[in-house]
């Protein structure tokens, strides 16, 4: 059984949308986006301490896409 890691979010769909391409496609899959929140599908399988490195790494490239997304359309 996979377990899923849920973060809360007030992000609308089409920002999540834009952000989520940063990632790697076979990333992609794992977030699934619903107002109010995403899941992390099967993020809750690894130990505690590898689930913060890998959510630290992915969110750290949506970070940046965040400057790539404002750069582009200032």
């Amino acid at each position: 059984m996979e377990a899923h890691v849920i973060l809360e979010t007030a992000m609308e769909e089409p920002a999540w949308e834009r952000l989520k391409e940063v990632l790697p496609n076979h990333l992609q899959a794992r977030f699934v986006f619903q107002p109010g929140k995403v899941t992390v599908r099967g993020l809750g399988s690894q130990p505690a301490g590898q689930q913060l490195e890998f959510l630290i790494q992915w969110l750290d490239k949506m970070s940046a896409a965040i400057g790539e997304t404002v750069s582009t359309v200032n």
